[in-house]
C-alpha cells in the first residue's frame, strides 16, 4: 500500500518539478548607456530551468539601454548566481539568506512579490563565476578517459596536468 511518507515525498517531489518562482528581473543601473528607462520583466521562471536560459530573452529586451561586453549574468543583493544551478536552488538559497538579513532578495514580504534579480551584461566577475562559454562540451560520439586500475588518488604530476587541461 501506499504510505503517507511516499505520498508525501511524492508531493514534495511534484511541488519542486512542478513548481515556478515569479522573479522580476531588472538591469544593472550603473550599466545603463541611455536615458531612457528599461522596463522590469517579470517572469514566472520553472525551479528546474537555468539561469542561461534566459539570457537571450532578457538581453533582447535590454539591448537597447545597454552595450553587451561580458556574457550575461545575474546577481541578487550583489550576489552573484552560480549559472550552474537549477534557479530553485538558487532561489532557495538566497532568499533564504536574504529573509534572515532583511535584504531585497527576500525579506518578510518575499512571499507576496516576486524575487528581485539584477541583470548584467558588463564586468563579468570572472573571480567569483565561471563564463558558461568556457565550458567544455562533450563532443557526440566520443569515449570517455579510459579508467585508471588504481583507486589511489592522482600523483602531483597528474594534478598538474588535470590542472593544465582544465585551463585551455
Amino acid at each position: 500500500g501506499v504510505t503517507s511518507s511516499s505520498m508525501a515525498d511524492r508531493e514534495v517531489r511534484d511541488t519542486v518539478w512542478e513548481g515556478h518562482i515569479p522573479v522580476e528581473f531588472s538591469l544593472a543601473g550603473r550599466e545603463l548607456t541611455t536615458m531612457d528607462v528599461p522596463p522590469r520583466v517579470f517572469r514566472m521562471v520553472p525551479r528546474t530551468a537555468y539561469m542561461p536560459m534566459l539570457a537571450e530573452e532578457l538581453l533582447e529586451i535590454f539591448e537597447r539601454f545597454t552595450l553587451r561586453s561580458s556574457p550575461a549574468w545575474f546577481d541578487v543583493d550583489f550576489i552573484p548566481l552560480k549559472w550552474q544551478l537549477p534557479v530553485g536552488v538558487l532561489f532557495d538559497c538566497h532568499a533564504t539568506t536574504s529573509l534572515l538579513q532583511g535584504g531585497g532578495g527576500g525579506g518578510e514580504d518575499a512571499i507576496d512579490r516576486p524575487w528581485q534579480v539584477t541583470v548584467h551584461f558588463q564586468n563579468f566577475p570572472r573571480d567569483e563565476l565561471v563564463d558558461m562559454r568556457s565550458v567544455k562540451q562533450p563532443t557526440p560520439g566520443t569515449a570517455s578517459p579510459p579508467a585508471t586500475s588504481s583507486s589511489a588518488a592522482p600523483s602531483a604530476s597528474e594534478r598538474a596536468n588535470l590542472h593544465a587541461e582544465s585551463m585551455e
